[in-house]
Order: structure tokens, then C-alpha cells, then sequence
């Protein structure tokens, strides 16, 4: 069909996904995300990650923004996304610094969600000798990262790997 929706994963950064219809994220708002002290819009980023049996079948995909404006009048936007080519890393393929910073903090979550399971609530946080090779290569590659997308803000995100990298083993 139109949309070949079984070509996704997951989609992280919008709790508003409908797989079914091809509809990711429904803003209500002129403006989503509000301004800093500074008068700076951090907006969110939404990800789509494709199974990769559908990456090796598709070389584009097209992507379409549809709006509503305050007057009533619909607006639409479409453009191809070749899944091929550009800045290659590693085997992955980042557009640009915001997406790869996207995709490297949403890595983040998972292993913190993860782990938040793994411990359980109102326990006192212990770690256990593999989860704690899993936190320090993690930590290591979220560095490495960190680096290459040129973004020192994200030492928040090192000093929390650090402190539980460093706790008590079980």
C-alpha cells in the first residue's frame, strides 16, 4: 500500500503512534517545545527505526509532514530518503548531528530503562558483575560519541554511567 508500515521497528519520541495508519506523531500545538532563558527552542526529535530486513529491500523512503495552519488551510510536505549512502559510521548512517545525537541519547534511555528494571523500585541500587561490563562499555562508546558530535552537555549523561559503574556489586 501507501504506507509500508510493517517496515518499522520501533518509534521513539512520540507516544502518539498509530503503525496501522502510518501516523507517527500528532502535534496539537503551534509550539511544541518552549523556550529557554536564552530565547532558544530545543525541540524533540522523533526516530523511526526500520527493521533491517526492510532497509535491505528499500533504497528511499518518503517521508510527508501534513499541518493544519490557524486559518484552516492544509499543508503538506514531502521528501525521499535515501536509506543508502552519506556519512557512514560504523555501519550506521547519521543525516546529521541532531539525529545522531538523537539516536545516541535514545540509546541512553533504553539502557537506563533497562536497568531501572532490572533493579526494581525502592531497592538500594546494587550492580552485578555483567551489568557492570555492559554500563562501562557503554559508557566508553556514549564518550566516543560524545566526542564526534562535538556536544559537552552530554557530560551529565557520563557522570550518571559513572556513578553506576560505580556501585556496589551484588
Amino acid at each position: 500500500g501507501a504506507t509500508d508500515n510493517a517496515c518499522f521497528e520501533a518509534v521513539y519520541g512520540s507516544n502518539e503512534v498509530n503503525v496501522g495508519s502510518g501516523e507517527i506523531l500528532a502535534v496539537k500545538t503551534l509550539f511544541p517545545s518552549p523556550r529557554n532563558d536564552d530565547g532558544e527552542v530545543k525541540g524533540g526529535i522523533v526516530l523511526i527505526k526500520l527493521k533491517p530486513s526492510a532497509v535491505r529491500r528499500m533504497r528511499n523512503v518518503t517521508i510527508e509532514c501534513s499541518f493544519t495552519d490557524n486559518t484552516g488551510k492544509q499543508h503538506r510536505n514531502s521528501k525521499v530518503v535515501q536509506l543508502r549512502g552519506g556519512s557512514e559510521h560504523n555501519g550506521e548512517y547519521f543525516s546529521n548531528v541532531a539525529v545522531h545525537k538523537g539516536i545516541v541519547l535514545t540509546r541512553y534511555v533504553l539502557l537506563m530503562q533497562k536497568f531501572m528494571h532490572y533493579v526494581g523500585h525502592g531497592k538500594k541500587l546494587k550492580i552485578d558483575a555483567r551489568y557492570k561490563r555492559i554500563v562501562k562499555k557503554f559508557k566508553a562508546y556514549f564518550e566516543k560519541e560524545m566526542r564526534e558530535i562535538g556536544d559537552e552537555t552530554l557530560n551529565k549523561e557520563i557522570e550518571i554511567l559513572r556513578l553506576f559503574e560505580n556501585l556496589e556489586l551484588v
